[in-house]
Parts: structure tokens; sequence; C-alpha cells
């Protein structure tokens, strides 16, 4: 697949609020795509930082800057670029993350050589700490329909995918934490499937500025709901053990970020308690 004006139009989803430093970085990184065929789409939730002005400097016309005043979250805020999204493509970006420059080419290339049901694209991830690398989402690599090894924990950040227009969902505002995860398994359960090889972007994690995902309180409230939606059949033997996986590999993800008393505990305990059961 050629990059020229018959390539399909990505669209690139940057939600973002009081990021101002950092969203310079993650923009940089889109416009240096080594495929042009973009538009990007910033959605600042009632910023009062210098938001606007970084937007402005930048002096892209592939750049949308909208801007709403009520806060709805991650999933929101991603909701209201996809309504204002021209693309056939759709691609994420957190605002303290960056693409690498083959990202979207890759992908891109990559749904374009797979068969027309092929509706998702994924490619790993690198993680970094304060500088430091993490294993927070180990390499996974299969293609086809990978529902069910998502659901048993194999996860991938939002930044990592492609997801064609006729394939998208919106994200659930509830979720105030892990709206990504559940985006993912309502598509994958249905979508065939393609990894392209080769890291696509870092994921970067600052200690001093944690993310949503990052507070405890969220995260056990979001994976409470994520359980009850799609671990809800105690007979399916399948789903007792990928539920029993997840747990282990959520208390794993705690261990790494950090959290290595009782909370990430917890989750091991349920896991061995869910298996017996």
């Amino acid at each position: 697949m050629t990059d020229q004006t018959s390539s399909p139009l990505v669209s690139v989803i940057l939600p973002t609020r009081n990021r101002a430093q950092l969203l310079t970085r993650a923009l940089k990184s889109i416009l240096a795509q080594t495929y042009s065929r973009f538009e990007v789409i910033v959605v600042d939730e009632g910023s009062s930082d210098a938001t606007p002005d970084v937007v402005q400097s930048l002096k892209d016309p592939r750049i949308q800057y909208i801007r709403q005043e009520v806060v709805r979250g991650p999933g929101g805020a991603r909701n209201v670029g996809i309504k204002s999204a021209q693309g056939e493509l759709f691609s994420f970006l957190d605002d303290d993350d960056e693409y690498f420059g083959d990202k979207l080419r890759l992908q891109v290339r990559a749904m374009g050589e797979s068969l027309t049901s092929v509706g998702f694209v994924y490619s790993p991830v690198r993680t970094v700490r304060d500088g430091q690398p993490m294993d927070l989402f180990p390499t996974f690599e299969e293609s086809g329909n990978i529902f069910l090894q998502y659901l048993s924990g194999f996860s991938f950040p939002i930044t990592a995918t492609l997801v064609r227009r006729q394939c998208m969902v919106p994200f659930d505002e509830k979720l105030t934490c892990l709206e990504d995860v559940d985006f993912h398994l309502k598509i994958l359960k249905s979508v065939t499937t393609v990894f392209a090889p080769g890291v696509c972007a870092i994921c970067n994690l600052d200690s001093k500025g944690k993310r949503l995902s990052e507070n405890l309180a969220s995260l056990h409230n979001s994976f409470r709901l994520l359980e009850r939606r799609y671990f809800n059949d105690p007979k399916d033997s399948f789903l007792v053990h990928a539920h029993a996986d997840l747990l282990l590999r959520f208390a794993f993800r705690l261990f790494a970020l950090g959290y290595k008393d009782e909370a990430a505990r917890n989750y091991i305990d349920r896991a061995f308690s869910v298996r017996k059961d």
C-alpha cells in the first residue's frame, strides 16, 4: 500500500487535560510519521495550562482542536474525537506517550495486505518509567480471533492499535480507567486481528505524575465492573480459567507499578480461589 492520496485516511485521537509540557512531544511524534494521510483530533478537557497555545504553535492544518469544559474522562474525550473524525482507520495516542515514526505506515500496510474481514491491527510497545524500561506489556504475537487470549490478560495499550471504522464501538464512560480494555474486548469479540511486528510506540509512566490508570480505587472499581461484564458464567470452564489468569496478570501489573502490598496480593488470592471453585 503506497502513501498517496488514494491511501486511507487515519484519524488519530488524542485526549488531553493540563499536560501542555508533554503534549508537544506526543503531537510531534504524530506529525513525524512516514505515513502522511492522517488527521489529528486533540480533545482538550478544560485545560487551564498552555495546552491551546501548544496546539496553535505547531501550525499544522491536519490538527483539529476541540475544547470541552465538561470533564468526561478519557473514554468520553475519545468518544468526542471519534464523532468528529473523518478517517477510515482510527489510531489513538495518550498525551504522555509517543509514536515511533513508522507506526501508522506499518499498521496501515498490515491492514491493507490482509483480508477485508480484518478490522484490527496491533503491535508491540515499549514501556518506560522514569527513564527505565518496564515489562508491563509482554510481547504477544497472535493473529486471528484473539478475544479469549486478551480476556485472559494478554493485553496491550490502546496506543498499540489501529482499528477499521466499521469495527469501532463507543468507549464506556462509566469506566474511569481500563476503558481501553473494555473497548478492545468489545471489538475483539467479533473481529479478525492481525499482529504487525515492530515496536510502534513508547508508553511513558512518570512516578511524579501518575496516570489515572494507576489510581488504585479507580482500578479496583473498573476491574470489578469488567469482571461482572465478561465473567458471568461460572459453569464455563474456559471463562473460569481465563478469569484466574486475568487476576494473576493484573496482580503482576500492580506489582510492576509499585503496589507491593495487600492490594496486589488480594488479586493473587482471588485467582487461586476462582480456579479452586
